[in-house]
């Protein structure tokens, strides 16, 4: 009976395994060209989304000490996706808060897309919000520092 316990139990931790014809997955059109991760990589990928953060801590003589957290948003798909071999995630959202002692405030989100609308295209957008309010007035100065900026960009990606 020990014999049939250990033989289960020895199934259950060899990770699963594929067939040559069955590594790696065919990929889908628009990813022709593009190399698939390793196995062990595509067996130790996340599915599905999750968060995960991190903190901000700095300290610059001019700016003081600096506290913030950027946190990331990931969603992975599944691995009986099309693409799951193929790209490091769905996409990723972060979002940034930070500000220092002495009046920097910088704080962002963004969005990386590879393979937007299952595409050969990669979509990057941020919205960037910077500000410096110990900073001595000027004109021109006020103008720039005080605006959100916006940035957006599709990529055609170059595969193979």
């Amino acid at each position: 009976m020990r014999a049939i316990y250990a033989a289960l139990l020895s199934l259950a931790l060899v990770p699963p395994t594929f067939a040559a014809e069955e590594w790696p997955p065919t990929p889908p059109e628009y990813a022709q060209g593009k190399p698939p991760m390793s196995q062990k990589e595509w067996l130790k990928k996340n599915e599905g989304d999750y968060n995960t953060a991190v903190p901000l801590i700095t300290y610059d003589p001019d700016f003081g000490m600096g506290y913030g957290a950027r946190v990331f948003h990931y969603d992975n798909g599944h691995r009986g996706d099309d693409t799951f071999a193929y790209e490091p995630y769905r996409y990723r959202m972060y979002g940034q808060l930070y500000a220092t002692s002495n009046g920097l405030q910088s704080h962002q989100i963004t969005l990386d897309a590879p393979f937007f609308l299952k595409q050969p295209r990669r979509l990057k957008a941020e919205l960037i919000l910077e500000e410096n309010t110990a900073t001595h007035y000027s004109a021109v100065d006020d103008f720039w520092i005080r605006r959100p900026f916006l940035t957006l960009s599709l990529e055609q990606l170059t595969l193979g």
